[in-house]
C-alpha cells in the first residue's frame, strides 16, 4: 500500500512538473529504512521511466545527498508485531537515531512522511525519538489521508476494459480501495481474463467461499490457466471447524489447483498473470460481502513481480524469475503422501511438517535443495517442533505457539495472555531409580 501511494504521489509531482529543476536534475528522493522496500520503489519508478530522475534508497544511501523534496517511507504497519529497530531508537547515539537524522535532513524544501500513524502510535516505545518527531511534525505540518493520495491516480482507467460496471461504490472508484462485494465482483473479472496464472494468498479458507469460486477456477484450469492457493492448514484455520477447512482444501485440489499450506500467513493477495495484484486486509478464500475490510488493485507488472518475490518462502522470485509465484513450494509428505505445512520458526530454522497429527514426518527448508536431506539431529529436532505444534492447549484446547523465554524455547497457548496453558518442549525422561 505504501509503494502504491508513493507511486501516485510521484506521478502527481511529475504531472505538476515538480520532479526536475531548471537544469533537468532530479528534485525528489524516496528514502526508506529497508533495502527490500527501496528495491520495490526502484522497480515502480522503472516501470514509469522515472528511475533516472527520482532516486530511491535507504538512509545509508542518502548520506551526502540532498533533494528538494524528500519522501520518507516508514513501512512498518499492520501485520507486524513490533516496529523495526530503526524506529525504536531512544538515544541520540543509537544507529537508528543517526539514520533518522540522515533521512530527515536530506530534504531541502519539503519532507513528506508516509506512515501508518495509528500503528506507530500503538507500537512505538514511549521513549522512542521518532514518537516525539512525529508529534512535532504533525503540529507543524499537515496530515493527508492516504485515500486522497490514492485518488491522485483514479483506478477507473484501469477498469475500462471490463466495460460499464454500475453499482460500484463511487468512493472506491475514487480511491481504488474496494469493499468485499466490489472486490469479489472485480477480482472475478480479472480472473476470468487470466491467460497464464492465478495465485491466491489467504489467511483463512471456508467451503462457502471456495464453492463460490469453484466454477470460475474449474473453467480457468480447463483453459490451461495454472491456479495456486496458499493458506492455513485446517488445524490453524481460526475458528473454522477442521472438517470444513479440510473439505475446502480437498475441493481446491479436486479442481486441479495447487495447494500450499503455511502455519502462519497474514498476506491477503491475488496475483493474476504477473500483471495485476489485489492486496489488502480481506482474505480471498474466506471473506463475505458483508465485511468492512478493503482491498486495493494495482496493474503494474514490475510491482507485481516484486511482490511475488516477497511472498515466496524461498524468496526465489525476488530477481524477477518465476514471477507468477505459481510453482508449488511445499513438498508432499514422504511418509503418507499428504499435504505438508510450512513452519517459519523451528529449532534449526524453517521446515516443512506433515499436516496430519498422527504422521511425524518433517523436512528442513534447506533440505529440499540438498540431495542428502537433513542430518539426523536436525530432522529429529524439526519433528519435535512439529509434534509439539500439533498438540492442543491443555487448558482451553486452542492451538499452541512456539515462544522463546529466559530458559529457551517453550510452547504455550496461542490465546495468551487470555490463557496461560503450556506444554513441555520435550517429554521428560524418567529418572532412574
Amino acid at each position: 500500500m505504501h509503494a502504491l501511494a508513493i507511486r501516485n504521489l510521484v506521478l502527481h509531482l511529475r504531472d505538476a512538473d515538480s520532479i526536475k529543476d531548471e537544469r533537468g536534475r532530479g528534485t525528489v528522493g524516496l528514502c526508506t529504512p529497508y533495502a527490500a522496500q527501496a528495491k520495490l520503489l526502484r522497480e515502480v519508478l522503472k516501470s514509469h521511466g522515472l528511475e533516472k530522475v527520482v532516486r530511491a534508497s535507504t538512509a545509508h544511501g542518502f548520506q551526502g545527498d540532498e533533494r528538494s523534496i524528500l519522501v520518507l517511507d516508514l513501512v512498518d504497519s499492520i501485520g507486524e508485531r513490533n516496529v523495526g529497530l530503526f524506529l525504536q531508537a531512544n538515544q541520540l547515539e543509537d544507529t537508528g537515531a543517526k539514520l533518522q537524522n540522515v533521512a530527515l535532513s536530506r530534504g531541502k524544501e519539503a519532507i513528506i512522511i508516509v506512515a501508518n500513524l495509528t500503528f506507530l502510535d500503538a507500537k512505538l516505545p514511549g521513549d522512542a525519538i521518532l514518537r516525539g518527531l512525529l508529534h512535532d511534525l504533525q503540529r507543524a505540518g499537515r496530515i493527508v489521508d492516504v485515500r486522497d493520495v490514492l485518488a491522485l491516480r483514479p483506478v477507473l482507467d484501469d477498469l475500462r476494459r471490463f466495460g460499464p460496471q454500475p453499482g460500484i461504490d463511487p468512493e472506491a472508484l475514487r480511491t481504488g480501495l474496494f469493499g468485499g462485494r466490489d472486490f469479489a465482483r472485480l477480482a472475478r473479472l480479472d480472473m476470468e481474463l487470466a491467460k497464464e496464472a492465478i495465485v491466491l494468498f489467504s489467511g483463512y479458507i471456508t467451503p462457502d467461499r471456495t464453492a463460490a469460486m469453484g466454477d470460475l477456477l474449474r473453467h480457468r484450469i480447463a483453459e490451461g490457466v495454472r491456479v495456486r492457493c496458499v493458506t492455513r492448514p485446517p488445524r490453524f484455520n481460526g475458528s473454522i471447524p477442521e472438517e470444513l477447512g479440510r473439505a475446502a482444501l480437498d475441493a481446491l485440489e479436486a479442481l486441479g489447483a495447487i495447494v500450499d499450506l503455511r502455519s502462519e500467513i497474514h498476506e491477503k493477495v491475488v496475483l493474476v498473470d504477473g500483471r495485476v495484484a489485489w492486496f489488502g486486509s480481506l482474505n480471498p478464500l474466506s471473506h463475505t460481502a458483508r465485511t468492512s475490510e478493503l482491498m486495493a488493485r494495482v496493474e503494474d507488472p514490475a510491482l507485481v513481480q516484486h511482490l511475488a518475490g516477497l511472498l515466496s518462502i524461498r524468496r526465489r522470485t525476488a530477481d524477477g524469475s518465476d514471477a507468477e509465484n505459481i510453482v508449488a513450494e511445499n513438498p508432499r509428505c514422504e511418509k503418507c503422501g499428504g499435504w505438508s505445512v510450512f513452519f517459519r520458526r523451528g529449532r534449526f530454522g524453517p521446515f516443512f511438517g506433515c499436516e496430519k497429527p498422527e504422521c511425524h514426518w518433517s523436512q528442513s527448508l534447506d533440505a529440499t535443495s540438498r540431495p542428502s536431506g537433513q542430518t539426523g539431529k536436525r530432522r529429529e529436532a524439526d519433528a519435535d517442533d512439529e509434534k509439539a505444534l500439533k498438540q492442543k492447549c491443555p487448558k482451553c484446547g486452542s492451538a499452541v505457539k512456539k515462544r522463546s523465554g529466559r530458559f529457551g524455547d517453550f510452547y504455550s497457548c496461542s490465546r495468551y495472555p487470555q490463557c496461560d496453558g503450556k506444554i513441555e518442549d520435550k517429554p521428560r525422561r524418567k529418572k532412574k531409580k
